[in-house]
């Protein structure tokens, strides 16, 4: 054990960690950074809040003293800083000794190699003034789709594992509202990368946090971030022992893969020109007048009335989520009021009504569809996991989408049986069939085939997107591809569309084509319907799938769809249970996944000839 100022001050990179109550959370990063061959390691062990934390602290203190695998120096809090004051004071600390550092939390993991990429950087750009840190975290959402294996630079900064030198941490000592007026003094757009600044600006003391000074130090200063080009970092600590964090849902990344190699060119230090548009609409906008002129007020009231105006406001954003604002107030009041309920940018759902319609595609860049790098990529990665699960005797309980190793989910299961049936039926009329996979990916539902009847012959169409036929065309060279609508001039013994008619912006036109292909039976599944309510529009945000877009898609009202159905002169022979609902926000009703197994009749009402063509 070393004492504070005794560490190497040469070339070495320390990592300085933080930490608090949370010994299992510590053992994973700590294994992390041993992993990583650590040399140097600086923690700062906050105390106890409340007596309720005091032995966690205790054993969190021990198991950092137990260290033996690096040079440590342990500096224990004698009573509770907060995360804010504890980071900005041990940052500094040890900044005065080492000319850089890389910042760990106790709630954060990395992949192997982190700290070998971000020691790296941290000595490339060390004469780069206009570089002011480096990190190991990016997400989807903010990460240009152009970057391939390579890093970029942003010019919003990052505190899950982040780096920076002696010279960019010079100036911390102001608070965020102090950059906020230096930014307004010097002309620099506060709102520049999202609305959620100025907000967390506004907190920053109450809540003793430090990250949204540490962003807009870089702001007032042009400051840019190094980010890779995936994330090499996972956050562990959204539970009830969370100090700041929210659940993460918004911010759940896909499964982590290996760190990126060192780059051999490494990148000019020039802000990626998306940046500023993705972190916007991340995390919102500018907000509108009315909400300004509220945070104006906000800001002069005291702390118990402003505490009252939280939980109203709580009651409020229930009541809006449940469209009780809308039945019984004026549009006027209910677009005034828009601001005080809208949901922050990290707060945004995965599934959210969108009044509008299909039109919202014209004014959001982040509603991009299916057709974008992150989708091939995503679903090019999954492919052998899904072939490998097939192979075994297990449940069927699980989606391509899925890399988590479980078999029982309901859901999945429902969709695979209720396939079986389907493809049951065919294969009873014959031993071999010709099948449509409409909006089929990379064609993974061929995979299935084989898997639930390996003696019947499946002459396997696919019809999708460009990007993802030309990956699947790579792994599944005997699957017919096809990109438009060519493929529904024949006609096939199965055309399957599971997941796929509600992303059609004329979905009851695509339908009428789907039957006109349909020779023997046509499977619409996983198709979100409501009983009531008519049909609408909803954006799907799918970043935790890996899915750096959103898109929008429809939720039928179950008779509409019905009726769409019976025009195209389909027979309706089945239906299905899926036993997905997931929330769509502010939606006028609540939806559930279902599927319809049809069979097209002839102007006579009898069924259609079967298909050899």
């Amino acid at each position: 054990m070393l004492l504070f100022g005794e560490g190497d001050v040469t070339t070495v990179v320390p990592v300085v960690l933080f930490a608090y109550a949370r010994p299992k959370h510590l053992l994973q990063t700590l294994a992390c950074l041993e992993r990583d061959k650590v040399p140097l390691l600086y923690v700062f062990s906050d105390g106890p809040r409340n007596s309720e934390v005091a032995s966690r602290v205790k054993t969190v203190r021990e198991i950092l003293h137990g260290i033996s695998w690096c040079k440590t120096v342990v500096c224990e809090r004698d009573r509770n800083w907060g995360l804010g004051r504890s980071i900005l004071d041990g940052v500094q600390q040890v900044l005065k000794i080492h000319e850089s550092v890389i910042v760990f939390e106790d709630d954060l993991v990395c992949v192997p190699g982190t700290y070998q990429y971000l020691c790296a950087a941290l000595h490339t750009y060390a004469q780069s003034p206009e570089v002011f840190s480096v990190t190991g975290w990016t997400h989807p959402r903010v990460t240009p789709e152009d970057v391939g294996d390579q890093p970029y630079f942003d010019g919003r900064s990052e505190c899950w594992v982040w780096g920076t030198w002696a010279r960019a941490w010079q100036g911390m000592d102001v608070d965020a509202l102090g950059f906020i007026r230096e930014c307004k003094r010097i002309g620099k757009d506060i709102y520049r990368y999202g609305a959620d600044l100025p907000a967390m600006a506004d907190e920053e003391q109450r809540k003793n946090i430090w990250a949204v000074r540490w962003l807009y130090r870089h702001i007032v200063a042009g400051g840019l971030c190094f980010r890779p080009p995936r994330t090499l970092v996972e956050h562990i600590g959204f539970d009830a022992d969370a100090t700041h964090a929210s659940d993460g849902s918004y911010w759940s990344n896909p499964p982590l893969e290996p760190c990126p190699a060192v780059p051999s060119k490494w990148p000019t230090p020039i802000e990626h020109p998306v940046c500023p548009s993705l972190w916007r609409s991340a995390c919102g906008e500018e907000p509108s007048w009315p909400s300004r002129w509220l945070n104006t007020i906000r800001k002069k009231l005291p702390e118990p009335v402003l505490n009252v105006l939280r939980k109203v406001k709580r009651i409020v954003r229930m009541l809006a989520n449940t469209n009780f604002l809308r039945m019984v107030l004026p549009p006027v009041l209910v677009a005034a009021l828009r601001p005080l309920v809208r949901s922050r940018g990290r707060e945004a759902s995965e599934w959210e009504y969108i009044p509008e319609g299909f039109g919202r595609m014209e004014t959001d860049p982040a509603i991009k569809g299916w057709n974008v790098p992150a989708v091939r990529s995503s679903q090019r990665s999954r492919w052998t996991a899904f072939s490998r699960k097939l192979a075994l005797v297990g449940p069927l309980g699980f989606s391509f989408d899925s890399e988590q190793d479980t078999y029982k989910n309901l859901a999945c299961h429902n969709i695979v049986m209720s396939y079986a049936y389907v493809l049951g039926l065919c294969a009873l009329e014959s031993s071999k069939i010709s099948m449509l996979d409409w909006g089929g990916g990379l064609g993974h539902y061929g995979l299935l085939n084989k898997a639930l009847y390996p003696q019947l012959i499946v002459d396997y169409y696919c019809k999708d997107v460009e990007l993802l036929v030309a990956e699947g065309r790579a792994l599944n060279p005997e699957v017919q591809f096809c990109t438009d609508e060519a493929c529904l001039n024949r006609t096939y013994d199965l055309v399957n569309a599971s997941t796929s008619l509600q992303y059609a912006k004329d979905w009851s036109a695509t339908l009428q084509g789907l039957a006109r292909a349909t020779g023997r039976y046509l499977f619409v599944t996983q198709l979100p319907v409501v009983s009531n309510a008519k049909s609408f529009v909803f954006v799907q945000r799918p970043y935790q799938y890996g899915y750096n877009t959103e898109y929008l898609a429809w939720c039928l009202n179950r008779q509409e769809f019905l009726d769409a159905a019976k025009a195209a002169r389909l027979q309706l022979v089945r239906e299905f249970i899926v036993g997905f609902q997931p929330v769509i926000k502010n939606a006028p009703e609540q939806n559930e996944y279902q599927g319809f197994l049809f069979r097209p009749v002839s102007a006579a009402g009898n069924k259609k000839e079967d298909p050899r063509s």
